[in-house]
């Protein structure tokens, strides 16, 4: 995985001029009457790369864009990585879901050239960046030739200069829920002539979406078998309780303290029925839940980080009682099952990122510093001390969910 640092590094220092040369090529153009807008739109892509949660929240602005423009067909792009994570709500043709790999510099160009090959020929229409202030998706807006590119503008306030070649620019709302700044983007294309900045109408929590997936009692058979190969000792009459303790190692200052996860724990397997479940996939996730068995060898602990895939993680919530879990994409996940779902938030705010559907709990400390992250700075923090989630003890977790066991 490329590092985040590293990738900030190069979205800065390569993408700023980029942007800034992609503007003045987009105003000589417009100038010389080459940006003429289709007259039909018949090809719809989206592009959402870095979060695989945010798939989730996107449903909607997807089937809106389907309700809008019947005939047009739906493309995606997304790290290739994060790819299972749109494929598993099978809302967009396979062979529409255009990937970019993350892994490591060279195969990443690469792959940028091969995507912009691809979209040319498609002949996109209308290209939406889901992206937050990000320059290098604003970029692909252009690259993939769609005469019509949507993407948030900062306008006057502060955030990431990513030129001036969107055709609209959406105010982004940062006292809204993220799954409704996805459907301004959409409803965009159907604003009035002039509108500015987009967009001016009242977007209901009715219209957001949650996705559903089919799993069957095969699947929860076979996560279970799965569960049962690596200890013999669970039956179905058990309680699971699933953890997934780390927030990945882009965004850190999510992960509520191992040490804590271990003393919810200790509680929880008081009673005899319960099973808890580590999840989580890479490298770093492994790191986190192998620091959480070494604290606790018990009996009763399964690890099944990088041992599943996205649907048979899906599965598993599906067969399990409790899920407690730093802000990450599994979070958003788990809201496609009824699982009892406890998110920690303290460098995000549950405002905009707080999981759809009515199983979800929020933990939040509301801290005076807190949120610290925002797309308004690049979601990069000074802090060097997560204390709005460790201030969230194990005691007061377990308060809140000893009832759903």
């Amino acid at each position: 995985m490329i590092p985040l640092r590293l990738i900030r590094i190069i979205d800065k220092v390569a993408g700023i001029p980029l942007c800034f040369l992609v503007t003045q090529i987009y105003r000589i153009s417009k100038l010389l009457g080459l940006q003429k807008k289709p007259k039909d739109i018949k090809k719809i892509l989206f592009i959402e790369l870095s979060e695989m949660g945010s798939t989730i929240p996107a449903y909607s602005s997807i089937q809106k864009a389907r309700q809008l423009f019947q005939k047009a067909e739906i493309y995606f792009l997304i790290f290739k990585e994060n790819a299972e994570s749109i494929r598993i709500l099978d809302t967009i043709d396979n062979d529409k879901i255009i990937t970019i790999t993350n892994r490591s510099l060279i195969p990443f160009f690469f792959d940028i050239f091969k995507a912009t090959l691809r979209l040319r020929k498609e002949k996109i229409d209308v290209a939406l960046d889901l992206e937050l202030f990000a320059r290098f998706s604003s970029i692909m807006t252009y690259l993939s030739g769609a005469k019509i590119r949507v993407g948030y503008n900062n306008f006057y306030s502060e955030g990431l200069y990513r030129g001036n070649f969107q055709t609209h620019n959406v105010l982004y709302n940062q006292y809204n829920h993220i799954s409704l700044n996805y459907l301004s983007l959409v409803y965009s294309l159907i604003a009035p002539p002039g509108e500015y900045p987009l967009t001016k109408r009242v977007i209901s929590k009715d219209e957001v979406i949650l996705p559903k997936i089919s799993i069957t009692q095969e699947d929860k058979k076979n996560i279970f078998n799965k569960l049962k190969q690596i200890n013999p000792m669970i039956t179905e009459k058990n309680k699971i309780v699933i953890f997934n303790p780390s927030s990945g190692n882009l965004l850190h200052w999510r992960t509520w303290p191992t040490e804590h996860y271990v003393e919810l724990a200790k509680k929880l397997l008081k009673d005899k029925d319960v099973f808890i479940v580590t999840t989580g996939y890479g490298d770093f996730d492994e790191s986190i839940t192998s620091k959480f068995h070494n604290l606790l060898p018990h009996e009763r602990c399964i690890e099944l980080v990088n041992k599943t895939t996205l649907k048979e993680l899906v599965s598993l919530y599906h067969i399990s009682k409790l899920f407690v879990t730093a802000d990450s994409g599994p979070a958003h996940f788990a809201s496609l099952s009824n699982v009892k779902t406890y998110v920690f938030f303290g460098p995000e705010t549950p405002v905009i990122y707080k999981p759809l559907g009515n199983n979800i709990t929020v933990l939040f400390a509301n801290l005076s510093c807190s949120p610290c992250l925002s797309a308004f700075n690049d979601r990069n923090s000074p802090c060097n001390d997560n204390k709005c989630v460790q201030v969230i003890t194990p005691d007061m977790v377990y308060d809140l969910v000893k009832k759903d066991i």
